[in-house]
């Protein structure tokens, strides 16, 4: 029977779940007394309006799932340079990147995917198209996913392609459950940069020498929808489901990330067949391999939109 809009295949770890469970959700622009990153205590003086920027701490809790984090952005670092030459930002596009740190201030462990929770948006309100990278010159990577027993950090850079002639203008950090939480913090004023030098503190890239070497196809760049088809059902066989989640699980049920993963439960592998693409619909046909050796065979598209699955129509 065929489904429209999103994905039915309970086989291959994708149950239908209600959109919408009657969640609430608060954002928070407050940074925290004390900063993560401060050097000297705050003064009295401070104004208690003021919004949350680069170098200030917000505090997230969700009371459902018991977790509580205090989240901290580091550095931006405006333009960054790709490490891996089949790692590059669309063309047109340059990588904005963006460090966090995240510090489980709760009593129990923290285990989430970082990746499916922070974005970023530009000063009209755009959103900026989230890349997933190895490594790039400004530093290592924030992980997929995380486990942080209390009083634990993690810390890392997380890379956007932001088109020419614009910039990330706030970034959120969310955690996902039943009482959503969400900190945000303002990047500059959201122009871009005059002579978009590498933001203080990064190290400088010397620019990339021209090589003769043929571009790869583009059918088959880094951000490219049959790219992130393939990726996700890579990230699935390899039991990265945080890597899966962030690259459009989130967007594909409506339950959480744990109901996500035990979605996979009777599934050993995925072997996926690109059929066509087709702008931001991509078609494949799926054998999915069932732990008692069994297969389960579907056919449909994927809809992908800034490097994100955000749909799909699958039978």
């Amino acid at each position: 029977m065929k489904r429209s809009g999103i994905v039915a295949v309970t086989s291959v770890g994708v149950s239908v779940l209600a959109v919408g469970c009657g969640s609430s959700s608060h954002v928070s622009t407050a940074p925290a007394q004390t900063s993560s990153t401060a050097t000297t205590p705050p003064t009295s003086s401070a104004p208690s309006d003021r919004k949350a920027g680069v170098g200030d701490t917000i505090e997230l809790s969700d009371s459902t799932t018991g977790k509580n984090i205090a989240v901290t952005v580091t550095k931006v670092v405006d333009p960054d340079a790709p490490s891996n030459p089949y790692e590059t930002p669309p063309a047109g596009d340059r990588f904005e990147s963006i460090q966090f740190r995240i510090v489980n201030s709760g009593t129990g462990p923290y285990q989430d995917a970082p990746l499916a929770e922070i974005s970023a948006k530009d000063a009209a309100g755009q959103t900026m198209q989230l890349e997933i990278v190895t490594a790039t010159a400004a530093g290592a990577q924030m992980p997929a996913s995380v486990n942080l027993a209390p009083g634990d950090t993690a810390l890392g850079f997380v890379t956007f392609a932001v088109p020419a002639g614009d910039k990330i203008a706030q970034t959120q950090f969310t955690i996902i459950g039943a009482q959503s939480a969400t900190g945000e913090w303002q990047i500059g004023n959201g122009q871009p940069p005059a002579t978009s030098p590498p933001t203080a503190g990064a190290t400088p890239t010397p620019a990339a020498p021209t090589t003769p070497a043929a571009p790869p196809p583009p059918t088959t760049s880094a951000s490219s929808p049959q790219t992130v088809v393939q990726q996700y059902f890579a990230a699935i066989n390899a039991h990265d489901y945080a890597l899966a989640w962030a690259l459009g699980g989130k967007n594909l049920q409506g339950g959480s990330y744990d109901s996500f993963v035990q979605g996979f439960a009777t599934t050993s592998s995925d072997n996926v067949t690109i059929i066509a693409t087709s702008g931001d619909v991509v078609t494949i046909q799926l054998d999915a391999t069932q732990t008692d050796g069994t297969h389960k065979f579907f056919a449909g598209t994927y809809t992908v939109k800034n490097g994100v699955i955000v749909a799909a129509d699958i039978h």
